[in-house]
């Protein structure tokens, strides 16, 4: 499935596709991001994935080469900031359906839960941060932002929640 919505960055209007991780889409996503930046010539690329999902023997074997490649390439492409954005805190079911079944069978709600795929999820924002330094690019980690040590925030309690400005 592939969605499009729109990202307010500096002044300026991005627009914003979330693909499936689904490999036999991957070319197609690539040709498309492709086209799309050498015809639009965004100065701002923000770089987002379900890195759990890619995290394998074979992604870190190769260095996390693929990433790498891709950012080299909207680099040549005249793109003037990328962000990568690292990945963010999931867990082992659907969070919403989580909370739903606490406060159906608990009546509770927590704005925190344990997350035990943290370190996990900090081991590839490790891997991702090393590979942004080496690359010179942003780098956000919402781990950082949304998890203190194993426990992370469940849903939106500040006006800066989901809102990072870059």
């Amino acid at each position: 499935m592939i969605e499009n919505s729109t990202l307010r960055v500096g002044g300026n209007t991005l627009k914003v596709w979330f693909g499936s991780i689904i490999e036999k889409f991957g070319a197609y996503l690539n040709l498309f991001g492709t086209n799309y930046i050498l015809k639009n010539k965004p100065k701002t690329i923000v770089l987002a994935a379900r890195w759990f999902v890619y995290a394998n023997y074979a992604w870190y074997e190769s260095g996390l080469r693929s990433l790498q490649l891709t950012i080299d390439e909207i680099k040549k492409m005249g793109v003037e900031n990328v962000y990568l954005i690292a990945a963010s805190p999931e867990w082992e079911k659907s969070l919403p359906e989580i909370i739903w079944k606490q406060v159906q069978f608990e009546g509770l709600y927590q704005s925190e839960r344990e997350n035990s795929r943290i370190s996990q999820l900090r081991d590839i924002n490790f891997n991702l941060r090393e590979l942004s330094l080496g690359a010179n690019i942003n780098y956000i980690d919402p781990i950082e932002l949304w998890c203190k040590g194993t426990v992370c925030k469940t849903f939106k309690t500040s006006p800066d929640f989901y809102f990072y400005q870059i």
